[in-house]
């Protein structure tokens, strides 16, 4: 898979799931740690003020955190789409992600995307692999 992902396709759906999926370890695993550690919720990543640079190289996972129901943080969900996909996901085949783009502006509503593992492995699998 091609892991060049043009500047000017960052903010646009198939940048993202190319993101997602061409890191799809990472998020698999912030996404299972952190649905054990605070309950159903997703990853979300933030594209505001990075480039195409950052976004491929280690730095993506300076870009995300997961907010999950029992966060200390959390008071709702910014919208009715990810309130709803967040009850209805399944965090053992599928993670899901809030992508907030460089062009998101506070009050507005991310990107949602309920993604399911395919041929890759699942969240609890890819945190076993990596937490052992």
């Amino acid at each position: 898979m091609d892991t060049d992902i043009p500047i000017e396709e960052i903010d646009t759906r198939e940048g993202h799931l190319k993101l997602i999926f061409i890191h799809w370890n990472l998020f698999a695993f912030r996404a299972w740690d952190g649905y054990r550690r605070v309950g159903r919720g997703a990853v979300m990543l933030n594209l505001n003020d990075v480039t195409g640079e950052q976004l491929m190289g280690s730095d993506v996972q300076h870009q995300m955190a997961y907010l999950g129901e029992r966060s200390d943080t959390f008071k709702n969900w910014p919208s009715d789409e990810a309130s709803e996909q967040v009850q209805v996901y399944d965090p053992e085949s599928e993670i899901l992600v809030f992508v907030y783009s460089r062009d998101y502006k506070p009050g507005g509503e991310p990107h949602v995307y309920r993604l399911e593992h395919g041929t890759s492995l699942a969240p609890p699998d890819v945190f076993d692999k990596y937490n052992s």
